[in-house]
């Protein structure tokens, strides 16, 4: 667990807006559950679910989902505080007002405990870890990943593929570590912006793709008492077709908006194609991505600088957007998907003949933004 990325959260944790609110509300709602009055009870819990739903802490990036469930605090917190909240109205009715007056008493423990180590670790000198200006790509490797081989490997496809983004969008290919994280493998290093919006469309295909692969996992699951093999080897079928999908589309994605002639188109399609898929079979061995946006001060800025500022929190509210589609799907795979196997020669991509004609509006500007100073 590294210490300045803890202080980090705590700090988001007790500054976020929607934490007093919660608490005000979760109080009330008790209150009502005391009086017995079923038609208030249902609006207030209402009201405590939108404050959870729309809580800004629902974007935080997986690593941060993942430190704050080890504090115990994801109970208390955003959705997944909600579905806890859920829990007790699901149950005995009558152990309601107990679980949550309990709930109440410990939600409140662990705000306090936010402020005391908070405290504690700035008086020790640890300052938090994040940036105003800078985004981070970070990859974490689960705790089997023991051998220094595998270890190895899986970081130099990940720099492969992030440096060949990095040359085709004429940014230095050096990479700057900004955090290696204690406790599990966590790398993080800095990006320019163009790199990161890419890396961010890239994550958003992603989570598509798992999204995909858990409906039709579901639907394994659900016709498998049929014992019917053609089903099966159908359903199976069709993930490897969306693994292809995703690494086609994914490919075009990311080299969108760069003028290329057909012959160039084919080789960075034929190169990239492979970095992609070399990436997507980290992630079903485990290995979670993730993009962590700057923290910029948006009052802290001129009237001059005003319509820069917009288009970078623009920028960082799709980071932000993005991070609060796939955390829940990360937190929701197994370590180890086995439903991804392959025949050894699946074409990856069909030959471009011809230059490339439109681009999608979202897109336009992804291989064309100016290099930051």
């Amino acid at each position: 667990m590294h210490t300045e990325k803890l202080l980090n959260l705590l700090l988001n944790l007790e500054i976020s807006e929607d934490t007093k609110l919660v608490t005000e509300a979760i109080i009330a709602l008790n209150g009502l559950i005391a009086g017995n009055e079923p038609e208030k009870i249902e609006e207030k819990k209402e009201e405590v679910y939108k404050l959870l739903d729309a809580s800004p802490l629902n974007e935080m990036p997986f690593s941060d989902a993942v430190l704050l469930k080890k504090i115990g605090g994801n109970k208390f917190f955003a959705k997944t505080a909600r579905e806890y909240l859920e829990g007790f109205f699901n149950t005995n009715a009558h152990l309601l007002k107990t679980n949550i007056e309990q709930y109440i008493l410990e939600r409140n423990k662990f705000i306090k405990n936010i402020e005391t180590l908070t405290g504690q670790l700035k008086d020790l000198g640890f300052s938090a870890h994040y940036s105003e200006d800078e985004y981070e790509v970070g990859i974490t490797l689960p705790d089997k990943f023991k051998n220094l081989e595998a270890v190895a490997r899986a970081l130099q496809d990940w720099n492969l593929f992030v440096s060949y983004l990095a040359s085709i969008k004429s940014e230095d290919k050096d990479v700057k570590i900004s955090l290696v994280s204690e406790g599990s493998l966590s790398i993080f290093v800095v990006v320019s912006t163009a790199v990161a919006k890419s890396i961010n469309f890239f994550m958003g295909e992603v989570a598509v793709f798992y999204e995909n692969v858990a409906r039709i996992s579901k639907a394994q699951l659900e016709t498998k008492f049929l014992e019917n093999q053609v089903i099966q080897e159908e359903l199976k079928a069709s993930i490897l077709q969306e693994k292809q999908k995703f690494i086609s589309k994914s490919t075009d994605l990311l080299l969108s908006g760069l003028e290329l002639t057909p012959e160039e188109m084919n080789v960075h399609r034929a190169e990239l194609s492979g970095r992609v898929k070399k990436v997507l079979t980290l992630t079903e061995k485990g290995v979670r991505l993730e993009l962590v946006p700057p923290e910029p001060d948006e009052d802290d800025v001129e009237p001059k600088d005003k319509s820069e500022r917009e288009k970078t929190m623009k920028e960082v509210r799709e980071t932000r957007a993005m991070n609060a589609k796939i955390t829940p799907i990360y937190l929701a795979l197994p370590e180890k998907l086995e439903l991804l196997e392959e025949p050894e020669t699946i074409p990856l991509i069909e030959p471009v003949t011809e230059e490339p004609k439109g681009e999608s509006s979202d897109l336009k500007n992804l291989g064309t933004d100016e290099k930051e100073s």
